[in-house]
């Protein structure tokens, strides 16, 4: 249940998500998933409701947070990546969570598709860890810790998850629906929410501050979609 701590991660992930778009890279990091496309998402199988108590561990390289960032005035651009979880931990106690958090090694943010093919994933890659969007050499990391959760009326696994999204220094309150539940003796968690990147700093062609932009403005709204495993510490 509380387990949506898990879904932090990608919340935070779905923060630097927004700023795909820029433009610009480097080498993409290794990760299990390379690709938008490879994701398959816990939603696809039915969860038991029943969360076991105990400690729960992220499972990093099982799990994953991707982002999707749009032009705000070009029909069809789109460019997308995944951010990897560097750490996470979840406490259920009498079914509930006691505690939650998470965190996003965005120094490693990459990009895996752009619908701009002079600039190319590698050149995205790098814009997106530049000072221009997350400035990874002074902020690594960004966290998610869950501040409260309930049951959504009429569903045994999902779940309104309410907690705080830390990037590049910013803190800010978000709230998205989430899938908590067991599958054999993992727990995940996942879903998806749309955050404003403006609200952590990262203001790079956004149209809400700059303006005639035209097919260089970036939309202020990114697209973040999570799938994350855990695994209990007693196995």
């Amino acid at each position: 249940m509380k387990t949506i701590l898990t879904i932090i991660g990608l919340a935070i992930l779905a923060v630097i998500i927004f700023f795909v778009i820029g433009g610009n890279t480097a080498d993409a990091p290794t990760n299990t998933a390379t690709s938008t496309d490879e994701v398959a998402t816990s939603t696809e199988a039915e969860l038991e409701a029943n969360v076991s108590d105990g400690e729960y561990t992220v499972d990093t390289e099982n799990s994953i947070v991707t982002w999707k960032a749009e032009k705000s005035f070009v029909d069809g651009y789109a460019d997308s990546g995944f951010i990897p979880v560097s750490t996470g931990t979840i406490t259920v106690a009498e079914g509930v969570v006691a505690t939650s958090s998470i965190t996003l090694n965005v120094a490693e943010i990459t990009a895996t598709e752009t619908s701009n093919i002079n600039v190319g994933v590698d050149r995205l890659t790098s814009h997106l860890r530049s000072d221009d969007f997350f400035a990874t050499e002074e902020f690594p990391e960004a966290s998610f810790t869950v501040t409260n959760i309930e049951a959504v009326e009429g569903s045994e696994t999902t779940y309104n998850v309410t907690g705080d999204l830390t990037i590049k220094g910013e803190t800010n309150e978000i709230t998205f629906p989430a899938e908590i539940g067991m599958d054999d003796s993992q727990l995940v968690v996942s879903g998806s929410t749309v955050i404003d990147r403006t609200e952590w700093d990262v203001r790079f062609r956004s149209p809400s501050f700059f303006n005639d932009l035209g097919d260089n403005a970036i939309a202020d709204e990114v697209s973040i979609t999570f799938d994350l495993v855990t695994h209990s510490t007693a196995n």
